[in-house]
């Protein structure tokens, strides 16, 4: 299992320098077909009237379809529909929008996706078109008019989902609803299969709970899809995986066909609302594999199309028409690994024919009906792998051309092929059969006979024979020759000069023996009976010979898969001492090699745990290693099936391949220089499955090594070249930049086929795709346009993976730094009586404040705190602004206060006299903000009434004043900084006695022009003229009597004149001309 290592230490020039290296696209050597197919469905999928196939494919994780060409059952190579369907679910096809064509609906039971592609006529199908994401392990697919609309919609069992549920072809087009469930509450369900089960016409569903064992259906209660709770049909089911149902006993109602491990049982419909007979055995013949129903020999009676597992049968069972039936018609031939059966009319003669499907060698095979009457003729292989099962592959020039041949061991094939290299640089030919071996599970190439030509040797893994076939020469192998039966188990095989007579001795493996044994060659290709190395080696699966100690002897080196590495030394004279274990605790422990690692000049020793790949540096000649070295420290790797060693850059320091992971993942991990730590380089993304078997050498002649690989569950050889990885002509920069704003990424490189952008939203994510939207545009160009929403993106890196020969290669990444906003509120404006107040705006956080002023006049305590005092300020308008700056960002707040003047009172009405029965006027003028009055009499506030308007107003109105309005008045002013009031206002009320005696006081003339002359005897000192409101215009008082009163200045119109004289007022009406 191991190769002549010294193939991969030849000396390569022309190296791309360190750190420089990439493996490029996947290049096929083998020509693959499909691998391991999981379901078959025949349908016309390009509408030329004969039966296509349609397959899901578990090894390559594909779905295809192969055409056929001629109605007679002659088939395309395999077209595939989608190349990545990790652990597919089932493929089956249905016309979902209408036009008459099947359309092609699949799954992802790894991924919990479901799709439909579109036909588009003539075998031409559409994009995938996802129906749901988040199908919690959807296990199988069927599709039916479920609601009575005309459409196809679809039915699936979710495994993980522990129920049933479908989806509704809302318009025909094949636009689905969410999922709507039939049963939430199954643990493992299998089956949904749509079939009317009462004679209702509605399609109702039938399912498989594969823990509990029973077997259930729901009614359509209404033909829209609303299903009954469920209907017990049996709990007498033993891990029941398929359900077809079928009227197999002509009564007109579908009965059920299932299996129940290791039966396979028929359950009869009585045709009474869907109740059903207890189980009966359809054969005593166990092990029935897979099943299919058809009438395949022409009486319109269905049949039942079988593969049996466990002895490798095919046949069918003919249907006597009330349900039961004859012994197993078995089809002639070894069926070997028959996983599925279908049947349908591939070659268009009227009669049903069996399509099979071997999953372990990835074949289909047709055995046509020749008669109508299920006579079949032998295996047509409708498409096979090149190979199949690849288990090892070893390089070598075995025909002497100075070019590395590829020599695979196939598993399925129970073979060993050559993949013949004519020249450097023209690929390889197709496979060369050169050896058959039952399951062989090493292969390794030497010079058996001394003839100076590379013979081939191999071990069974099933039969434990191990095989040596002589180098006839142009890669002619023959004939076997069989050195030992060791038993099954028997894992590794490997040659080399033992006992130092110049001939190369076998040793042999075996992993359930757990023993090493190696066979001397007496020279002429003749070996000894079987000698001892180690037993007890739990598991033991490989092994290496090199000369540990630089005595010149050559030593064993063994993996023991279960427990540990350990070394055998070589003491000459064809001894060995007893085993050295290198580590012991050891789990997973597949390969083991001993070469220079690091340089030195010594042999080291590389090999592998679960998920460690290991180096234990040698210490001295003694061969004790002196230091573990764990290569992937910082890298999780786990199920690690193979390490491989190799200088790939040149460096003169063994970098180191490795296949991990469930899938076959590949990455190499390249050696730094002085430092002996590595550094996980990725071989992604490749279509690889399965595990994995890796070597390396030039194949291209370009100076370079490539890495080939063999892959056991695809079936593909292939070798991957090392070429320079591409430089970037532009790359990212950083970018800084406030909230809310554009950040622009670019970067460029020559020749790539295509662009994007990924992000890690902070430091500690991975770097995720990123969508076309809102947020970003340019997302699959060189150029990419960040719109910032908000501060989550602070710290988000960013990086361009730019697609060269079909592999994606990483810009380096860009850090956008995102300042926060904040948005600075200097507080609510202002209107104050003083010239100082405290301002308060928000508190910076991330950035720093400052105060200013724009118009007025101001002086800050401390311009850089938030909550400050302000002096100074100018009466009116004063505006003040509060910034925040943090980073990039800037955001600014405009205050305003407004320094008011303090109420005041300009004058007042001083005095009023009014006659009774007239109106009074009382008025006040004041000037200051937000101005409120309050009149009051005698101390007492006064409220509007009848008579009183204005108490609350700035003019006071009483009207037919009388003796009782009589006092002192005062009107209080309330404004916005202060209180005033104004003088005490005498008010007096005048009672009117007529008019006065002629004899003693006359005035003249009236109607008067300028003066108005008083006669009188009597003494009068004092007089008041009013005018026609009541309101005192003015008063005189005098000591010596009055004579006149100047009326010059007057207005025309009528007025009040009144002369006190004796205590007593006597009162003239005038008219003013």
């Amino acid at each position: 299992m191991k190769n002549i290592f010294s193939l991969i230490l030849i000396s390569f020039t022309g190296f791309i320098s360190y750190g420089q290296i990439f493996f490029g696209e996947q290049q096929l050597i083998s020509t693959a077909g499909i691998s391991r197919p999981e379901t078959i469905f025949s349908t016309d999928l390009d509408g030329d009237g004969d039966m296509d196939i349609l397959t899901s494919n578990y090894g390559d994780k594909s779905v295809s379809w192969f055409e056929n060409l001629d109605g007679k059952g002659n088939f395309s190579p395999p077209v595939f529909l989608d190349p990545d369907v990790p652990q597919p679910a089932g493929a089956i096809a249905n016309d979902l929008d209408g036009d008459g064509d099947p359309d092609i609906i699949y799954a992802s039971w790894e991924r919990d996706e479901i799709f439909w592609k579109k036909n588009l006529g003539s075998g031409i199908f559409g994009n995938p078109q996802i129906i749901d994401d988040y199908a919690s392990g959807v296990w199988k697919l069927y599709s039916s008019d479920i609601d009575g609309d005309g459409d196809a919609d679809l039915i699936i069992p979710l495994r993980e989902g522990h129920g049933l549920v479908w989806y509704e072809n809302m318009d025909g087009s094949g636009n689905f609803s969410e999922k709507k469930w039939i049963d939430s509450n199954m643990q493992n369900a299998r089956e949904a299969y749509p079939a009317d089960v009462d004679g209702d016409s509605f399609i109702d569903i039938l399912t498989l709970d594969w823990s509990a064992g029973t077997a259930i259906w729901y009614r359509n209660e209404d033909g829209k899809g609303n299903f009954s709770d469920r209907k017990i049909i049996t709990e007498q089911l033993t891990y029941p995986e398929k359900l077809i149902c079928f009227d197999l006993d002509g009564n007109g109602y579908p009965d059920i066909l299932t299996g129940s491990y290791p039966d396979l049982l028929l359950i009869k419909n009585t045709g009474n609302l869907g109740l059903f007979e207890d189980p009966l055995k359809v054969s005593e013949s166990d092990d029935i594999g897979d099943f299919y129903v058809t009438d395949f020999n022409n009486d319109t009676h269905p049949d039942i199309l079988v593969t049996h597992s466990y002895l490798n049968k095919l046949g069918w069972f003919q249907n006597d028409g009330q349900g039961g039936f004859y012994d197993l018609h078995e089809i002639a031939g070894n069926f070997e690994g028959y996983t599925k059966v279908n049947g349908a009319d591939f070659d268009r003669d009227g009669d049903m024919d069996l399509l099979g499907s071997i999953s372990f060698t990835s074949s289909l095979t047709i055995h046509f009906n020749l008669d109508g009457a299920g006579t079949t003729g032998t295996e047509e292989i409708v498409t096979r792998p090149e190979i199949s099962g690849p288990s090892d592959l070893f390089l070598h020039d075995s025909n002497g051309n100075g070019q590395q041949d590829i020599f695979v061991a196939a598993k399925s094939d129970n073979a060993v092929f050559v993949y013949e290299q004519a020249q450097r640089n023209a690929g390889f030919g197709t496979a060369k059969k050169i050896a058959e071996i039952i399951t062989p599970s090493s292969i390794f190439l030497k010079d058996l006979d001394g003839d100076d030509i590379a013979d081939l040797l191999a071990c069974s893994e099933e039969s434990g024979q191990v095989i040596w076939w002589k180098n006839n020469g142009q890669n002619s192998f023959g004939p076997a020759v069989q050195i030992v039966n060791f038993g099954p188990g028997t894992s590794c095989v490997y040659s080399a000069d033992l006992d130092d007579d110049g001939d190369q001795d076998v040793l042999v493996a075996n992993q359930w023996s757990d023993k090493v044994v190696w066979f001397e060659n007496n020279g002429n290709a003749g070996f000894s009976t079987e000698k001892p190395v180690g037993e007890g080696l739990n598991g033991a699966t490989d092994i290496f010979v090199e000369d540990l100690f630089g005595d010149g002897l050559p030593d064993i080196l063994v993996a023991s898969k279960y427990s540990r590495v350990s070394y055998f030394q070589n003491i000459g004279n064809k001894t060995f001492s007893p085993e050295i274990v290198i580590e012991n605790m050891m789990n997973g422990v597949e390969k083991v090699w001993a070469l220079d690692m690091d340089g030195d000049g010594d042999n080291d020793i590389l090999t592998h745990n679960y998920d460690k790949l290991i180096w234990y540096e040698r210490a001295n000649s003694s061969g004790v290693r002196s230091m573990r070295h764990v290569i992937n420290e910082n890298d999780y790797l786990y199920n690690i099936g193979f390490v491989f060693p190799a200088d790939v850059n040149g460096d003169g320091l063994m970098d180191v391949f490795t296949s991990w992971g469930q899938s076959g993942n590949i990455s190499w991990f390249q050696q730094e220089p002085e430092t002996k730590q590595f550094s996980k380089q990725g071989i992604a993304p490749h279509i690889i499955n399965g595990p994995v078997v890796l070597n390396a050498t030039d194949v291209d002649g370009d100076g370079q090594n490539d890495l080939i690989s063999a892959s056991y569950l695809d079936n593909k050889i292939a070798w991957f070249k090392n070429e320079m990885v591409p430089e970037f002509s532009a790359q990212p920069n950083d970018a800084a930049i406030c909230q809310s704003g554009q950040a622009t990424f670019m970067s460029s490189m020559q020749d790539a086929s295509a662009f994007k952008w990924q992000m890690t939203p902070d430091l500690s994510r991975s770097f995720v795709d990123i969508t076309e939207g809102e947020y970003f545009s340019g997302v699959n160009t060189p150029t990419l346009i960040v719109n910032i929403p908000d501060p989550s993106f602070d710290q988000a890196k960013f990086r361009c993976l730019a697609r060269y020969k079909g592999l994606e290669f990483p810009s380096t990444e860009a850090l956008l730094e995102v300042d926060r906003l904040i948005v600075a509120n200097a507080g609510e404006d202002q209107q104050i009586c003083n010239d100082y107040i405290y301002v308060n705006g928000n508190w910076p956080q991330e950035g720093s404040g400052h105060w200013s002023v724009i118009q007025g006049g101001a002086n800050f305590i401390d311009p850089t705190a938030p909550f400050t005092r302000v002096e100074q300020l100018q009466s009116g308008d004063n505006k003040l602004v509060w910034e925040i700056v943090n980073g990039l960002c800037s955001s600014s707040d405009q205050l305003i206060i407004t320094v008011l003047d303090s109420s005041r009172i300009e004058s007042h009405t001083q005095a009023v006299e009014a006659i009774m029965g007239t109106t009074a006027t009382l008025l006040v003028e004041a000037t200051g903000k937000d101005l409120q009055y309050e009149w009051y009499k005698d101390g007492i506030a006064l409220e509007d009434d009848e008579r009183i308007q204005g108490a609350k107003s700035a003019q006071l109105t009483i009207s037919e004043i009388s003796n009782n309005d009589q006092g002192y008045y005062q009107c209080w002013v309330n404004g916005f900084c202060n209180t005033v009031f104004t003088a005490v206002i005498p008010v007096s009320v005048i009672t009117s006695t007529g008019e006065p005696d002629n004899s003693s006081i006359k005035v003249f003339p009236n109607p008067v022009l300028n003066q108005l002359h008083i006669n009188t005897g009597q003494d009068i000192n004092q007089a008041n003229i009013f005018n026609a409101t009541g309101e005192k215009l003015i008063a005189v008082s005098t000591k010596d009597t009055i004579k006149a009163l100047d009326l010059t200045g007057f207005q025309t119109g009528m007025y009040l004149v009144g002369f006190l004289s004796k205590d007593q007022w006597h009162y003239f009406r005038i008219l003013k001309l």
